[in-house]
C-alpha cells in the first residue's frame, strides 16, 4: 500500500467516523429533545468541527511548508489562533450560538452534547491515525 493510498484510507475512515457519532448523536438527542434540541445539538456539531478543521489545515500548512524554517512555539501558537480561517469559524460558531438564543431557542444541554460528541469524534480519529 503505497502512502497516499494509506492516507486516503484514513481520510475516509475519519470522515466516516465523524459522520457516525454525529448521526448516533443527532439521533438520540433528536428522541430526546425533539427538533429543537436536534437544532442545538448541529449547530454546537458543525461549528466546532469547523474551528478544529480550521486550526488543523492551518498547522498542517505551516509544518508541511519546508521553504520556511519552523517558527518558535509561541509564534506558531500566535499564527494559529489568529489565522482567518479559523477567526471566521469562530464568527460563524458565535453568530449561529447568538441567534439561537436571540430567538430564544437554545437548549444548553443538546448544545454542550454536540460540544461533547464533536470533541470526541476528534479524539476518535486520533485512534484511527494510529491504525
Amino acid at each position: 500500500m503505497t502512502p497516499s493510498t494509506k492516507i486516503a484510507m484514513c481520510s475516509l475512515k475519519c470522515a466516516l467516523f465523524v459522520l457516525l457519532c454525529n448521526v448516533g448523536g443527532a439521533s438520540g438527542v433528536a428522541y430526546g429533545w425533539g427538533v429543537l434540541g436536534l437544532l442545538n445539538f448541529e449547530v454546537a456539531f458543525i461549528g466546532f468541527l469547523l474551528i478544529l478543521m480550521m486550526g488543523y489545515q492551518k498547522l498542517k500548512n505551516v509544518l508541511q511548508n519546508p521553504s520556511q524554517k519552523t517558527p518558535s512555539k509561541f509564534v506558531l501558537g500566535v499564527e494559529l489562533g489568529l489565522s482567518w480561517k479559523k477567526m471566521g469559524a469562530y464568527a460563524l460558531f458565535l453568530g449561529a450560538l447568538l441567534a439561537l438564543m436571540h430567538f430564544r431557542l437554545f437548549v444548553p444541554l443538546p448544545y454542550l452534547l454536540g460540544l461533547g460528541v464533536c470533541l470526541g469524534s476528534a479524539l476518535g480519529i486520533s485512534f484511527f491515525k494510529k491504525l
